[in-house]
């Protein structure tokens, strides 16, 4: 008999909402912890069984995924706007967690794709482009080129770094 618990994250600055749900869709737990590594990680240790997450997009979003990618046995972040559950009933922290692991152990969580940490500098790098200044006399964009150069340069130089010390 699989032993499989879904997780329902309701994150927030301070503290996040966890409901895990089994296999039946019976609740197993519903508890508040703090928005921290620590709790979030010991909360997820002492549930047997493999665990999957859903959680939904927000700015808390991508720390989370990566503390708990590889941890647990999967990760969903999912686009809250997409959820059509969560409109749906009594609205509330408890009750979204709730209807996030329920909607993730029938299949219907549609997720977001969060990237590897590699495609995260690269990310940044086009969000800072993007942002820079105008300048009025017509140097900004060779400005803005040659900082975008060197910032995707030392990416590069780090990425094929990592690769050789990896593969060697």
């Amino acid at each position: 008999m699989k032993r499989d618990k879904y997780m329902g994250m309701d994150v927030h600055q301070a503290t996040t909402v966890v409901a895990v749900i089994d296999l039946e869709g019976k609740i197993v737990l519903e508890t508040i912890v703090p928005t921290a590594a620590g709790p979030i990680r010991r909360l997820i240790e002492g549930i047997t069984g493999p665990v999957h997450v859903t959680l939904e997009e927000t700015t808390q979003a991508e720390w989370l995924h990566d503390l708990l990618e590889g941890f647990v046995a999967e990760v969903v972040v999912c686009d809250p706007r997409r959820n059509k559950l969560l409109v749906e009933g009594s609205k509330g922290d408890k009750a979204d967690a709730r209807k996030l692991a329920e909607l993730l152990r029938t299949g219907m969580v549609r997720s977001v794709w969060h990237g590897r940490k590699t495609t995260r500098g690269l990310k940044e790098v086009v969000r800072a482009y993007e942002t820079l200044p105008l300048i009025p006399n017509g140097r900004c964009c060779g400005l803005k080129h040659s900082i975008a150069v060197a910032a995707l340069q030392r990416r590069a130089l780090r990425f094929t770094r990592k690769k050789r010390e990896t593969a060697g």
